[in-house]
């Protein structure tokens, strides 16, 4: 059997060096080999409470029981997995299930595997719709790996090591409506890209205001507004969509979802769209044909069903608003009480917050997640902005969880 360090050695040799190396240099080269509900557990079976989730895809927790119990049922059912011959019935029962969720203001669903190639989906539906080749993007934004979502990030930490990338993307800062404008009066744009709440920066939400404003300008110019809710989609924000929490009246034309579609047991990710833009894109021929090996396979649709199904039976989107405010309520308990966080944004559990570096504490949010750690709870630092504290737990936590991790914050700074 091979020990944690060969392990780790050959993570580095075959996989990725970086990734061991920043492991090793906080001590935390250890291995995880069991999880349950909100938790990890190492090694030697100790306890982290993970408030990362699988940086939000893990929506029931780990291994919840009855969603292993569904994916086993339909193991051994023994359907097929891929068919191209034929369709899968849980494809067909788990897309009506999103368009219900959008309240039937979108009517058609794609299947793909993950959020980046959901993104290059709803591009390539935006450009067949519009005729048009130029997009707008948001600053801090973040849409995925692929190099046309590459294309789209907000931050030059996804683009640094490329000479070019293929679209042609203008940014803008959130709720920045005239930047905006003027991008749609330089060039025709076939669409214009954000999160309501932006997952990577930790710097919170659209303004429910501006977003309608936003649409306003959008149909004026003939821009498709796709929002991209592979963090926030599925309940994360108290609502089945983070547009719905937002702004009631918000309508995007195109919305992706992912992650916490199969609860992080299985890549499975959706664009849902009018039926006027997916007809756009296919004839019959490219209908018939128009399909990722992997897109809607029996096992992911079938754990899709089953994470609606639970999230419902569990009454799940409540528990989120009101663990949305208990975490809203430590953190600003917290900042009242002169310990160095601020900018706290708590929509439903997606949580963020910044740590103020401090003379009196001497601390930095880096800091306060390696000593969160050694009180052995998970948390995680934005990437576009590490002065920030991103929590994307599982939407089942409870009371007891959360507030444990607000006293440990608490400690993390009374020296």
């Amino acid at each position: 059997m091979s020990t944690v360090s060969e392990i780790y050695q050959r993570h580095a040799d075959y996989i990725n060096p970086y990734k061991v190396d920043s492991l090793i240099a906080i001590e935390f080269d250890c291995l995880f080999t069991k999880a349950q509900g909100c938790y990890l557990y190492d090694e030697f079976d100790n306890a982290y409470l993970d408030l990362v989730a699988g940086f939000g895809s893990i929506t029931l927790g780990h291994y919840h029981p009855d969603l292993i119990q569904r994916l086993n049922e339909s193991l051994l059912l023994s359907r097929p997995n891929i068919n191209p011959w034929g369709i899968v019935p849980d494809a067909a029962n788990l897309g009506e299930r999103l368009v219900r969720m959008t309240k039937s203001k979108l009517n058609k669903v794609y299947f793909a595997s993950s959020g980046s190639e959901a993104m290059d989906s709803a591009l390539k539906f935006s450009m067949a719709h519009t005729k048009r080749t130029s997009f707008v993007a948001v600053n801090s934004g973040f849409h995925g790996l692929t190099v046309a979502a590459t294309s789209l990030a907000g931050h030059s930490f996804w683009r640094n090591a490329l000479p070019l990338l293929p679209l042609d993307v203008d940014h803008i800062d959130m709720n920045d409506l005239t930047a905006l404008k003027k991008c749609l009066q330089q060039k025709p744009v076939a669409a214009i890209i954000l999160e309501v709440i932006q997952g990577s920066s930790g710097k919170g939400a659209w303004r429910s205001e501006a977003l309608k404003e936003l649409a306003s300008l959008a149909k004026a110019y003939g821009a498709l507004l796709i929002v991209d809710e592979v963090m926030t989609g599925l309940g994360r924000t108290g609502d089945w969509f983070g547009y719905q929490t937002i702004s009631a009246s918000f309508m995007p034309d195109i919305i992706l979802t992912s992650k916490g579609l199969t609860g992080g047991l299985i890549p499975l990710s959706a664009v849902l769209m009018t039926d006027e833009i997916y007809h756009s894109m296919f004839s019959d021929a490219a209908g018939a044909n128009h399909g990722a090996t992997f897109s809607a396979n029996n096992l992911a649709v079938s754990c899709g069903l089953a994470v609606l199904q639970i999230t419902e039976q569990e009454k799940l989107l409540e528990n989120v608003k009101v663990s949305g405010n208990l975490f809203n309520d430590g953190l600003y308990s917290l900042a009242k009480s002169h310990f160095p966080i601020r900018n706290i944004n708590a929509i439903g559990l997606c949580v963020s917050f910044e740590v103020i570096e401090e003379d009196h504490y001497q601390t930095r949010a880096t800091d306060v997640c390696l000593q969160l750690l050694d009180k052995k709870i998970l948390t995680a630092l934005a990437p576009h902005d590490t002065n920030y504290i991103r929590l994307t737990p599982p939407l089942n936590i409870n009371a007891d969880q959360i507030n444990y991790f607000i006293r440990s914050l608490k400690d993390c700074f009374d020296h």
